[in-house]
């Protein structure tokens, strides 16, 4: 499955006005750096527009989210601005002619760092494809990562299901605590109206 990978972040394609010839704004001088450096990378990487190939899109996490949400959130999908279909725009504009090009798969998601992997291969996989390393790098790997954010979310769900059954229980607790007290105070509506008064004694024979 040969694959490669760009390292930059992710950028839309702008929509260009008429007035960004002699004044860019700070949208369209982003985009054109990101353009030159897909460019400069895919001339290393002797890479050229294949006719079908898979784009995975991999946007960095924010900066304000904590340590465990950052490992929890990694490789899921990245419901956010910018759209795929602006970002695949923006990807394609940077080579020019690409009539060629007749199935694309498009996938977002998040990662640790900015980043965007061509893979070509003749059957598309739903998920995108972890890179796995053996060793002292696996540790580092996008396989290794993926698999701690899956360990992640699933203590989330144990923990978050631990919290509903102890809710339940609390509130199940509360309903009984409410019902004994209502019995309690409606025990003595039954009682003869001499014994609710205290004048009231049983006979005893001897």
């Amino acid at each position: 499955m040969p694959a490669y990978r760009f390292d930059v972040v992710p950028v839309a394609a702008p929509r260009m006005t008429q007035a960004d010839r002699w004044k860019r704004r700070s949208c369209v001088v982003r985009y054109f750096e990101y353009r030159d450096a897909v460019r400069a990378q895919a001339q290393v990487m002797g890479f050229t527009l294949p006719s079908e190939f898979s784009l995975w899109f991999q946007l960095p996490v924010p900066k304000s989210w904590g340590q465990r949400k950052k490992r929890m959130m990694f490789g899921e999908p990245a419901l956010v601005r910018p759209d795929v279909d602006n970002l695949a725009k923006g990807f394609l504009d940077c080579f020019g002619e690409d009539k060629h090009i007749w199935s694309i798969q498009i996938t977002k998601t998040w990662h640790d760092r900015g980043g965007i992997v061509v893979t070509t291969s003749e059957a598309f996989c739903w998920e995108p494809h972890f890179e796995y390393k053996d060793g002292k790098d696996y540790k580092d790997c996008d396989y290794a990562k993926r698999l701690e954010a899956e360990c992640e979310q699933a203590d989330e769900k144990r923990r978050l299901l631990a919290k509903v059954k102890s809710r339940l229980a609390q509130e199940q607790y509360e309903h009984e605590w409410a019902w004994r007290e209502q019995q309690e105070q409606h025990q003595d509506r039954w009682r003869p109206a001499d014994e609710r008064r205290g004048t009231w004694r049983p006979d005893f024979e001897d």
